[in-house]
């Protein structure tokens, strides 16, 4: 009987433990949504203008996140128009990929290129980091026929969201 109410206490005090544990995931969870939450009211204006980069005119090469001369001149007169305009947005870089890879492979691609625009517009032209967000779609937002390779080089772009 003895043994049996020793094991019964021991089990209580692990089971504090793991109900401590739980309450703990749950506030950082919570804090997690608060903070989710706000920067989606910061991002969540009236969406202004889009601009598209798309490999069209090779500014993206297939498995690559590397700015083409054409994007970082269509970045440079983008940039120019937010400076000469004196523009208080917010930008959410959209990347995407093609749909040649894996799935998980062209969700990190998508990132990269986001983050390459990104990292352009704060280096080049001072635009701050926390006016801007990345987000990958990877191959999941076709804007054309993955079929073809004129399609595939459209799905391989970056969109920026121009957010008031």
């Amino acid at each position: 009987v003895e043994a049996n109410q020793r094991a019964l206490r021991e089990t209580g005090r692990r089971l504090d433990g793991v109900t401590g544990d739980v309450r703990a995931a749950e506030q950082r969870g919570d804090q997690a949504g608060r903070r989710a939450d706000a920067a989606y009211s910061l991002a969540r204006g009236k969406l202004l203008f889009k601009v598209v980069l798309e490999d069209m005119a090779g500014t993206f090469a297939f498995a690559s996140a590397s700015l083409s001369d054409e994007a970082t001149d269509r970045l440079d007169e983008f940039a120019r128009k937010l400076i000469r305009e004196n523009a208080n947005v917010y930008l959410e870089i959209r990347g995407h990929a093609d749909s040649r890879g894996p799935e998980d492979y062209n969700l990190r691609l998508g990132l990269m290129r986001a983050e390459a625009v990104r990292r352009y517009l704060n280096g080049e032209h001072e635009i701050p980091l926390h006016k801007m967000s990345v987000i990958s779609f990877g191959e999941s937002q076709p804007v054309a026929d993955n079929g073809t390779e004129e399609g595939r080089a459209r799905n391989r772009r970056v969109e920026i969201q121009v957010l008031s």
